[in-house]
Order: structure tokens, then C-alpha cells, then sequence
């Protein structure tokens, strides 16, 4: 994979703030520039080194050779279809999404020509958000799955960007975005669900309820402390697997 002279990210927090760190750390990119809505969130970011600029001006995407979006879920679905007519001809456009389905819908109708949209699904993080989580080996030993459209996604772009995500060092799967969200419900979303599910089941003002609480509860539930912006966004982008999903796992319930 050549050297990348301007990367674009919307999204600098846990992951974007992350691959923006690995990015510059690894000299694969010469430019890494965060765009966002937030001036506070993106100066804390340039101080880090996750980027070396900033912007709240969605047109600097026009000057990207490769552009990563790493907003919750519905957002890029939405700036998919902006930044649609602002990147320039030959531009790589990849996401960090955990549901893929209708992200690669809309990507791959948006670009197939002139520019090319690849969906990625890194599997790397914690409960923790914000860039000040960020490192720049998050992705170290971890799992990528990228989701190509079978048939329409530009196979010089598929290996641009597998290459680019073994390079920050993780393992990559190739799978259908259908298949991906089926699974990604079961491995994922539902244990935050049932963790969040289980943290307000135990609310009490008993205080004695505190006080019996040990790690084994702390570590079933410690991911529920999740972005909620995050979880909201999957839940509505991926509901019917998670509730085929939620389904089964009452019914085994039951069964005990």
C-alpha cells in the first residue's frame, strides 16, 4: 500500500481518533485531517496526534484520497450521501460501522464509478468513548471484517483498504454484509442489551444491593457503559437481528 497524502475522518473519538494515530505513528498517511461539530473534541485531538488538522466544514472533503467514517451508524448513512458529490474522482471511501447491511446499500449505489465505498467493521475498543481513549494500537491482534458488494465493489479499492487495515494491524475477514450483521448481533449487540438490561434490573435504593455487588457483576455489566448516542444508532440500524436474536435467548430462558 503506497503512502496516503490526505486522509480524511469524520468521527474522532475512540476509533477514528485511534486509526488517526496509527495512521500518522506509521507513516502511512502524510495528512490526517478531522472533521466534526464539535471545535472542543477536535482541538483535544490535534493535541493528541490523532490528526493534523481540523475542520467543521464538510467541503474539505473534497481534497481526500481516502475518507473513513466513523460516526455512529445512522450518521453515515447520512454523510454517505453528502460528501457523495464533494470527493474527487479516484477517492476511497471506507467506514468503521458495527452494521454493514445498509451502510454497503448505500455506499455502493453512491460510489461505483468514479470513486469507489468499501465497508469495514473493525472489532476493537472498549465501554470507554472520546478521543482521550484513543491509541494508536487499538487495532493491534484484532479483527477487521471488511463487506464488499459481491458483484459491484471495486476490487483495486477491496485490496487498498484490507491493506490499510493489516497494516494497523489487524487480522481481516471477508463477508457479506447481510451475513455480518446476522452474526454481529448475537457476538455484540445483544450482550450490551442484556448487560443494560441486567444494570437496571439490580437499581435499588437498598443500599445493601451496593453493597453485595462483586466483580462478577461489574464485568457483566461494564459494557453497558457504552456511548448511548452509539448503541441507539445500532439498535435502530440493525433491530430485526437483534430482536430474532433477543427472541432465542428468552426462549432458552424460559426453558431453565
Amino acid at each position: 500500500m503506497k503512502k496516503i497524502n490526505t486522509v480524511v475522518i469524520f468521527g474522532i473519538g475512540l476509533i477514528g481518533g485511534s486509526i488517526g494515530k496509527s495512521l500518522l505513528k506509521k507513516r502511512m498517511a502524510s495528512n490526517v485531517i478531522g472533521i466534526g461539530r464539535n471545535k472542543t473534541k477536535l482541538r483535544k485531538a490535534l493535541k493528541q496526534k490523532a490528526i493534523t488538522d481540523w475542520s467543521l466544514d464538510i467541503r474539505e472533503v473534497k481534497q481526500a484520497d481516502l475518507v473513513i467514517l466513523a460516526t455512529p451508524v445512522i450518521h453515515i448513512q447520512k454523510t454517505l450521501k453528502k460528501i457523495t458529490t464533494l470527493i474527487k474522482n479516484g477517492c476511497i471511501v471506507t467506514d468503521a460501522g458495527s452494521t454493514k447491511e445498509k451502510i454497503v446499500s448505500i455506499g455502493t449505489k453512491l460510489f461505483s464509478k468514479k470513486s469507489f465505498f468499501v465497508g469495514s467493521h473493525p472489532i476493537a475498543g472498549s465501554e470507554k468513548s472520546g478521543v482521550s481513549f484513543s491509541s494508536d494500537n487499538l487495532f493491534k491482534n484484532s479483527v477487521c471484517v471488511i463487506t464488499p458488494h459481491m458483484k459491484k465493489t471495486d476490487k483495486k479499492a477491496l485490496k487498498a483498504v484490507k491493506e490499510m487495515w493489516e497494516k494497523l494491524g489487524a487480522k481481516v475477514l471477508i463477508m457479506d454484509p447481510k451475513e455480518h450483521d446476522k452474526i454481529i448481533a448475537l457476538t455484540s449487540h445483544i450482550p450490551h442489551f442484556i448487560a443494560a438490561s441486567l444494570g437496571l434490573t439490580v437499581i435499588s435504593d437498598n443500599k445493601k444491593v451496593i453493597s453485595l455487588i462483586g466483580k462478577g457483576f461489574k464485568d457483566s455489566t461494564m459494557i453497558a457503559a457504552s456511548n448511548p448516542e452509539v448503541w441507539t444508532e445500532i439498535a435502530i440500524a440493525n433491530k430485526k437481528n437483534i430482536l430474532t436474536g433477543i427472541g432465542k435467548f428468552l426462549k432458552i430462558i424460559g426453558l431453565m
